[in-house]
């Protein structure tokens, strides 16, 4: 027995009809029909993704549909009476209807058979569109109309309609004129008219099947004209009702077929003269990209005209959506890419022990390795092989969060006594920073180094205490008053001068206490500020600048090197304090992401003295600019980094818990990729390693992801185990510098040819190939992918969202290169002083050094070989060379090659004076160039915070975004940044607040919760 509650499914249920519905029951009959046909060309594969989208999709794969020919029928239709034939409606009246439809002629692949199917449909009788959308499926829409009565004097019709011009929260719907045809020349015939369907078939096989035809497949047009004269094949249609509660779900869903038969004709013709067709581009009606049309102004093959009365039948459902509420199917979800980004998404996805209820995630990777950008490999004597230099810093809150969950979680993995089991064993805090600088004197300029050992302060990263933006400006005034106080020139007694004109004045130290004793007084609420505390505390700082200037000069000008060091810190960290506080953006720290323009010109303005404020001068900001590789395309003549990006990365590096710096005690494969693969593996991820994505098909509208593509690179001996990428070097597991050869079928090929399959360029054949599709393989795409390699994975990029398309124009990335040295010499040896050192604003290209010793224990080399390892890195010149240049690799690593040599033989000897001892020897190095797009840095250029998206903001459908790329609040090329777009990846799918789970200040002095503003004349959509 069937609940009371709740109708029998087996039971027919009646429908409820009452006042208003506007429904009467089929068959309909139509009197006096009139209808002009226009044919134009449209394309095979757009209306394949159309029909794949709005049948096949849907059904699951067990319908199939497929266009019959290059082309469709645009109709303009009067209907002057319309009404119900059934019985119990005959009676209740009839209404008129005009119409517009486009008509694609299709094949039912299932049961070989012709119909018609109509992607868009309008009408201006409500009658017309409830009956047509409720008992079929049409998907009518409200127009107005102007359609002529006398094919002979026809000249011009037209139908307008409610668009949406452009995506996007601000744009309003309008009335606008969609689609109009018009005579542009007369052909001097007169309105043909004939007897039969079968005479205009005829006709018309004359008019196309010609040389100059528009179309080959002349016989299928002529066939489908004859048919909207007889109409005896029959329409299909998606029918389908949105479910209340979960917005993009559907409560219903069938493919229904009926048949619209001609029971009289009274008039057939062809409509004289030349006519066009002109369509309004609208985002909410794409329909010359749905249909593959030449574009918004098109030429009509041909035209005609039909006056019939016609029987609109019952319809069938040819297939239904399954009514029995289903089991709630885990969304599928492809992350595409390894890096950072992917992996924090994959991780905050998988966090709950209940997450494979609720999705079901495939990670694909091309090549053997996770990691992108920060993979590394291990090689002969299982030495390291990294991208470059990679280290952490101590402001990195969400990534050591991360990382201390994963470590956490993969002791299970690790039983005690393995090496780096936990994460304070992997990251070891490193606090000596030194910068170089060539400081001019009375010979000229000598290099000098500036070494700084930061303190150690509470906390460590990831420990959940949170940081504010006011908490970070009193850390840079509390630093500036550390500095001042125990530098050198305070202790030599910066007294009071005198000179004619010149006021005696308080020393400097005065004013910085005076300064720090009004920011403790200000309250830390940042609602409880005031601009005129702001003000007051900035004049302060400036105060303390200025008094400095005035009593630093001299030893300026005598070229003493910690005085200008001194005043260099002091200049930078007081134009910058400065510059928030009168510019208000620490009450509104979202204001940040508008100061869009470049750090020197910022700095400029706020009073800085181009000693701090250029980077061909001050060493301090040009190791920020190393920092981030801050060069356009490499060129250390062209630096650019956004101010309000800079200015957050300086607040969170002076911020920093435990210390500065954390270096990890193996590569960064071992400690974070290698850990993260084998949790994720544990939770239940599934990984397709050797999948290169080769192509992302956009649906018709450009609004979704129809298709990956994917070259598999590799095939797995045993496909059933999966692919085991790791390797174990010294008693941890750890990814190797090639593939695990042994476990592929082209092994042996791969090896003996050397082919890096993480090429752009590379040679190799793949031995396959995969396509998934949306709806049927996966649900949700996570691009994790970097953002240079994002150009070339579009077939379409023209029909990308306005906003991707400019985010791939102006968000830039850059080449970096690196040099790792393994030598048989300690620091002493080196008679390099200055103790174990991160060391930047060296001489370029490899302007960046990092004393790595700690990762000596960690390699393989024989015992007591290798005394010292030391990595070096910098930006490289260069864009992306064309795919078909095979060469490129080489070439860009005989630069590298030319200027490590340069720089062994006229700059490292400065860092390392022992180097010239006879006994002295390289005993391994490894170069990098990091050309490939995949690899290729994200810079933060001027400007280009505003073109970034948010995680949630590709404009596709079915895409969310991930990597330090997007607008995740920091706008930075870091793993931090990429981190949080993780998360907020990971938020956008689970359907929370962006920023919810993010700690640290990101979510306070960022857009990134209510997302960016509108570009400047540009359409956001």
């Amino acid at each position: 027995m069937s609940s009371p509650n709740k109708p029998n499914q087996y039971m027919p249920i009646p429908y409820v009809n009452y006042g208003g519905t506007q429904m009467l029951r089929p068959p309909y009959v139509a009197e006096n029909v009139s209808l002009y046909g226009f044919v134009v060309k449209a394309d095979m594969g757009a209306m394949q993704k159309m029909l794949d989208n709005r049948l096949n999709l849907p059904s699951g794969g067990e319908e199939h549909f497929e266009p019959a020919g290059p082309f469709v029928i645009i109709a303009f239709n009067k209907l002057e009476k319309m009404y119900s034939q059934n019985p119990p409606d005959r009676g209740k009246g009839w209404f008129s209807e005009q119409e517009c439809a486009i008509w694609m002629r299709v094949i039912d692949c299932k049961r070989e058979r012709s119909l018609w199917f109509h992607p868009y449909i309008f009408v201006d009788d409500s009658y017309a569109m409830a009956l047509g959308r409720e008992v079929y499926g049409f998907p009518k829409a409200f127009g107005w109309f102007q359609i002529p009565d006398d094919p002979a004097t026809a000249k011009t019709m037209s139908m307008e309609t409610l668009v949406l011009p452009v995506f996007s929260p601000n744009t309003r719907g309008v009335r606008a004129e969609l689609i109009r045809a018009t005579k542009t020349a007369e052909s001097g015939d007169e309105t043909k008219e004939f007897e039969t369907a079968i005479e205009l078939g005829a006709e018309l096989m004359g008019l196309l099947g010609g040389e100059n035809g528009m179309f080959d497949e002349a016989e299928v047009v002529c066939n489908s004209v004859v048919d909207m004269v007889l109409r005896e094949e029959p329409m299909v249609f998606l029918k389908q009702f949105p479910t209340p509660d979960v917005p993009g779900i559907a409560c219903y869903q069938a493919i229904v077929e009926c048949q619209a038969q001609a029971t009289k004709v009274d008039r057939i013709s062809l409509v004289p003269g030349e006519w066009q067709i002109d369509i309004t581009a609208a985002a909410s009606h794409p329909i010359a990209l749905d249909l593959g049309l030449s574009g918004d102004r098109i030429q009509s093959a041909l035209q005609f005209f039909v006056g019939f009365d016609m029987v609109v039948g019952l319809g069938t459902n040819v297939w239904t959506a399954q009514t029995d509420p289903p089991k709630a199917q885990p969304k599928r979800i492809a992350i595409l890419g390894g890096g950072v980004g992917s992996m924090a998404t994959a991780l905050e996805l998988t966090s709950d022990k209940n997450w494979q209820s609720r999705y079901d995630i495939t990670v694909y990777q091309m090549g053997w390795r996770l990691g992108g950008k920060g993979a590394s490999g291990r090689g002969v004597n299982n030495r390291i092989q990294e991208h470059g230099l990679h280290i952490w810093l101590g402001f990195y809150e969400n990534a050591f969060r991360i990382m201390r969950q994963v470590y956490d979680e993969n002791k299970a993995n690790r039983p005690p006594g393995s090496p780096l089991r936990e994460w304070d064993e992997a990251f070891k805090k490193h606090n000596l920073v030194a910068v170089t600088d060539r400081t001019p004197n009375a010979a000229g300029t000598k290099w000098e180094v500036w070494p700084f050992l930061f303190p150690d302060t509470p906390g460590t990263p990831g420990d959940g205490t949170q940081l504010t933006l006011w908490q970070a400006i009193m850390y840079l005034i509390e630093g500036l008053l550390k500095v001042y106080v125990d530098s050198e020139f305070h202790k030599r007694g910066a007294f009071a001068i005198m000179r004619p004109g010149f006021t005696p004045d308080i020393l400097p130290i005065a004013h910085i206490e005076l300064a720090h004793v009004f920011a403790l007084r200000i309250d830390g609420d940042r609602q409880k500020q005031s601009q005129a505390d702001h003000d007051e505390l900035a004049k302060q700082l400036v105060t303390f600048r200025e008094s400095v200037r005035q009593r630093i000069q001299p030893d300026l000008d005598a070229g003493v090197s910690n005085s200008r060091y001194l005043f260099e810190i002091i200049d930078l960290a007081v134009s910058l304090g400065s510059g928030l506080l009168f510019g208000g953006y620490l009450l509104d720290p979202g204001k940040l992401d508008t100061l869009d323009e470049e750090m020197q010109s910022w700095l400029k303005k706020q009073g800085a003295s181009p000693i701090a404020s250029e980077v061909k001068q001050s060493a301090i900001l040009r190791a920020l600019y190393d920092l981030v590789f801050a060069y356009v395309n490499g060129d250390a003549e062209q630096p650019s980094f956004e101010a309000g990006v800079a200015v957050r990365c300086i607040l969170l590096i002076v911020s920093y818990k435990g210390g500065i710096f954390w270096k990890m005690q193996a590569g960064m494969g071992d400690v974070v990729f290698g850990p993260m693969y084998q949790v994720l593996k544990s939770r239940g991820v599934k990984f397709e390693f050797f999948h290169r994505v080769s192509g992302l098909d956009l649906s018709p509208s450009g609004m979704s992801v129809d298709a990956i593509h994917f070259d598999v690179q590799a095939t797995l001996k045993h496909p059933e185990e999966g692919y085991d990428p790791l390797v174990v070097c010294e008693n941890l597991p750890s990814w190797p510098a090639e593939p695990q050869y042994d476990q592929l079928v082209e092994g042996e090929a791969l090896q003996k040819g050397g082919y890096d399959l993480e090429s752009f360029w590379t040679t190799w054949v793949n031995p396959g190939s995969k396509t998934l599709r949306a709806g049927i393989d996966y649900d949700q795409i996570v691009l994790g992918i970097s953002l240079g390699a994002l150009p070339f994975l579009f077939s379409e990029p023209e029909k990308l969202p306005q906003r991707f398309q400019l985010m791939l124009k102006n968000v830039q990335t850059v080449r970096t290169q690196a040099m790792q040295l393994w030598v048989n010499r300690n620091l002493e040896q080196l008679k390099w002083t200055q103790g174990d050192v991160v060391l930047d604003s060296y001489v370029d290209p490899l302007n960046t050094w990092a004393v790595m010793d700690q990762l000596i224990e960690r390699e393989s080399f024989p015992a007591g070989s290798v005394l010292g390892i030391h990595y070096f890195c910098g930006q490289m010149e260069g864009g992306i060379p064309p795919r078909e240049d095979v060469n490129a690799p080489a070439k860009a690593l005989d630069e590298l090659k030319a200027a490590a040599a340069e720089f062994k033989l006229n700059g490292l000897p400065f860092l390392w004076p022992g180097m010239n001892d006879p006994e002295y020897k390289v005993v391994s190095e490894f170069l990098r160039v990091n050309i490939d797009p995949t690899e290729r840095y994200v810079l933060s250029v001027a400007g280009s915070t505003n073109f970034r998206l948010r995680a949630d903001e590709s404009g596709l459908t079915n895409v969310v975004l991930a990597g330090d790329w997007t607008r995740n609040g920091l706008n930075a090329g870091c793993v931090e940044a990429a981190t949080i777009s993780g998360i907020q990846a990971s938020n956008a799918i689970q359907g929370r607040k962006l920023n919810d789970g993010i700690d640290g200040p990101v979510s306070e002095w960022s857009q990134s919760e209510a997302g960016a503003p509108p570009i400047a004349g540009v359409a956001v959509n």
